[in-house]
C-alpha cells in the first residue's frame, strides 16, 4: 500500500503491486513474472522502484518474483520485494 512505501521511505512515485492470483491450472507456465516483468515496464516512473509483497511461506509467488527481478528487502512487517 502506499502507506507502508511512504512509511519505509520510498519515493513518492513508487508503485506497489499485490493481489495476484494464477489459477491452479495455469500455473507453471511463467505468466506470473512475465506478467510482473510487463507491469514493471508499463507503470514505473524512471526514479521509483516497484514493490510487490509475497507472504514469507508463499514459495511459488517469491520464486515468480525472483524471475521477474525483484530483490528481496527485510526487516518490514512482511516480506517486500523491490523491482529496482
Amino acid at each position: 500500500s502506499s502507506r507502508l512505501l511512504r512509511r519505509i521511505g520510498c519515493p513518492a512515485s513508487s508503485v506497489y503491486l499485490g493481489g495476484f492470483h494464477v489459477a491452479a491450472d495455469q500455473r507453471g507456465h511463467g505468466f506470473y513474472p512475465a506478467l510482473l516483468r510487463f507491469m514493471c515496464q508499463d507503470v514505473r516512473p524512471p526514479d521509483a522502484g516497484v514493490f510487490a509483497e509475497a507472504a514469507a511461506g508463499n514459495i511459488a509467488s517469491r520464486s515468480g518474483l525472483a524471475k521477474a527481478g525483484f530483490k528481496v528487502v527485510r526487516g518490514f512487517p512482511a516480506e517486500f520485494s523491490s523491482y529496482l
